[in-house]
């Protein structure tokens, strides 16, 4: 009995790895359980800015690296805010989506959240209410344990060098094209060198 025991308190000490955009894809997926009219599409981390508010690809969300680590409840805003524009795919004329209808305001709150008028944006202004959040009480505390093993991914420099050759001509590359091997010039025959 005591080997049992063990056995089951060694199965419990074991911590198994959380994907985070894994994470983010389940989390989309509950969304379209609560809301089946929201299409299926594949959550990707980026870094930058994210998806725009309106995506000519619904097939595709990005969630940029600064909503990850402002904690679950942003995600899960960012999210559902995304996916109110899929029930709402209308996009007014010049406003590159950051204008929000009537229509929009509607399917937000379909997806539980509170919406508010904002001039220039319309019915842009969301946030999650408590409804949304108890809804989505084991995908939120899926994305904190998920954020907590979860690290911004390390960036190659974008830092450009110039190189000669000897006509001389010049390039601008990043240090770690130069690294992968020569690059003749075509006029000299020369590599180009820092």
């Amino acid at each position: 009995m005591s080997a049992l025991l063990t056995a089951a308190r060694s199965l419990a000490d074991i911590v198994i790895p959380v994907d985070m955009a894994g994470t983010l894809n389940e989390t989309w997926e509950a969304i379209r359980h609560q809301e089946p009219d929201v299409p299926q599409a594949h959550v990707s981390i980026v870094h930058g800015s994210g998806s725009p508010h309106w995506r000519e690809d619904q097939r595709a969300v990005h969630v940029a690296e600064q909503t990850v680590e402002a904690g679950a409840l942003e995600i899960l805003h960012f999210l559902l805010h995304q996916a109110a524009h899929d029930l709402s795919p209308v996009a007014y004329a010049g406003s590159e989506g950051r204008y929000h209808s009537e229509d929009y305001r509607h399917a937000a709150e379909r997806l539980k959240l509170r919406v508010t008028f904002a001039e220039g944006i319309g019915w842009g202004r969301t946030e999650l209410t408590a409804e949304a959040k108890a809804t989505y009480q084991p995908q939120i505390t899926h994305m904190d344990s998920a954020r907590q093993a979860w690290e911004v991914p390390a960036r190659q420099s974008t830092r450009r060098i110039t190189v000669h050759c000897q006509c001389p001509r010049r390039l601008q590359i990043v240090p770690s094209v130069l690294a992968k091997g020569p690059i003749v010039c075509e006029v000299c025959g020369q590599p180009f060198a820092a």
